[in-house]
C-alpha cells in the first residue's frame, strides 16, 4: 500500500484542499474549495493527474467563452466540452454527439471505445465510478452530461429512481407510436421550453432538442 501523503493546503488548478473527506470506496476523498467559492470533493488521484481542475465552473466557462487554441484530438477534455450546448432553463447539459438506442452520448477515446459520455463528465469531475455501481441522472436527460446531474449508484437505485419518479413506464403509458412529418414540423415551431413539448408528444427532452437542432429529421424542411 502507498504511503499517505497529506494534500492538506496544497492547491491543484482552481482546487484548494482543505482537508479529509470521507472515502469514496477504496479511494481517499479530499474537500476542496475551488476559486469560485464552491465546495467539492474529488478524489486524490483527480486532484493529482488533473482531472479535477475545479468545482465543474472551468468546464462552462471553456463551454461558453472562447476555446483555446490546441489540438482537440490530443486533449479529451477539449473535445469533451466542444461536443454539449448548455440548455439554460434546466441546466443540462444537452449532447450533440452520437448517441445510442437510449439517447446516451457516446464518447470515443482510444483505449476506451463506446465509453458514455456520462461516465467520461463523471470521472473528468468527480473521480472514479465505484466498482459496481452506474451512472444515475438527478435530471432524468439521458442526454445530458452535467457533473452536477450525475450520481453513482447500483442498478437498484436506478430503479427506485424510476418507480420514485413515475418512469416506470405500463398501460395507457407505453407509447410506442412515431412522430409524423407535421408534428416534427409543429415540434419545430413550437417556442416553449422542451419539456412541456416532450410531455406533449410523449418523447423526451433529448428528442426534442435533436428534433429542433435537425439532428435528427433532417429530411423534414
Amino acid at each position: 500500500m502507498p504511503p499517505f501523503i497529506n494534500l492538506a493546503g496544497r492547491k491543484f488548478n482552481r482546487l484548494t484542499v482543505l482537508k479529509r473527506a470521507s472515502n469514496l470506496g477504496k479511494h481517499v476523498c479530499w474537500l476542496c474549495k475551488c476559486d469560485c467559492g464552491k465546495k467539492t470533493r474529488p478524489t486524490a488521484f483527480a486532484l493529482k493527474d488533473g482531472s479535477s481542475q475545479s468545482c465543474g465552473c472551468l468546464a462552462i466557462e471553456m463551454a461558453t467563452g472562447p476555446r483555446p487554441q490546441r489540438p482537440l484530438k490530443k486533449d479529451p477534455l477539449l473535445r469533451f466540452e466542444s461536443s454539449y450546448i448548455p440548455e439554460p432553463n434546466s441546466g443540462c447539459w444537452l449532447w450533440l454527439g452520437t448517441v445510442d438506442s437510449g439517447g446516451y452520448g457516446i464518447f470515443p477515446l482510444r483505449k476506451r471505445r463506446g465509453l458514455r459520455a456520462t461516465h467520461f463528465s463523471f470521472e473528468a469531475f468527480k473521480g472514479p465510478i465505484p466498482k459496481g455501481h452506474i451512472i444515475r441522472h438527478t435530471c432524468d436527460l439521458p442526454g445530458c452530461v452535467n457533473p452536477d446531474h450525475l450520481l453513482s449508484g447500483t442498478v437498484q437505485d436506478n430503479s427506485d429512481d424510476a418507480r420514485r419518479r413515475g418512469r416506470l413506464a405500463n398501460g395507457e403509458r407505453i407509447n410506442t407510436a412515431k412522430l409524423t412529418a407535421t408534428q416534427i414540423k409543429a415540434i419545430r415551431k413550437d417556442s416553449r421550453n422542451l419539456q412541456p413539448i416532450a410531455n406533449d408528444y410523449g418523447v423526451t427532452k433529448q428528442q426534442i432538442f435533436h428534433i429542433k437542432k435537425k439532428i435528427s429529421w433532417k429530411h423534414i424542411p
